[in-house]
């Protein structure tokens, strides 16, 4: 059973992940070691003060409520969190793009629950877990 904080962890994980893989980056000490860096106070605007590379778009700093109560079950307890700015792909990511990530991601220690799947190469990416 996963709970929301360690859900929140692994989506912020993935996107860095794809981040990583698509501007061709190497990561850095904090998520190589699996841990995620501080958020700096000034992130939403420092990353809003800067020009948004062609191809993605600003998802500015906000806080909300994930998980719900909805279905009965105990597995999604709503909880408040916090997410930094960051910039996210207009574009979905095809199922090749996630390979090439998916490949990054298991020779250098994560594992994934689905590996995901794609009707073809250049059709999206889905059941990502």
């Amino acid at each position: 059973m996963k709970t929301s904080s360690a859900l929140g962890r692994r989506i912020t994980g993935w996107l860095a992940l794809a981040a990583l893989a698509i501007f061709n980056l190497q990561p850095s000490t904090a998520l190589a070691q699996g841990t995620t860096p501080a958020p700096k106070a000034s992130t939403a605007a420092t990353a809003a003060s800067l020009a948004i590379p062609s191809g993605l778009a600003l998802v500015p700093a906000s806080s909300f409520t994930m998980g719900d109560t909805l279905d009965g079950e105990a597995d999604a307890i709503p909880t408040n969190v916090s997410v930094s700015a960051f910039y996210m792909d207009t574009n979905l990511v095809s199922y090749s793009q996630w390979q090439s990530v998916y490949n990054w991601a298991t020779n250098h220690g994560y594992d994934f629950v689905h590996a995901g799947a794609g009707k073809a190469a250049n059709y999206p990416v889905q059941t990502v877990d």
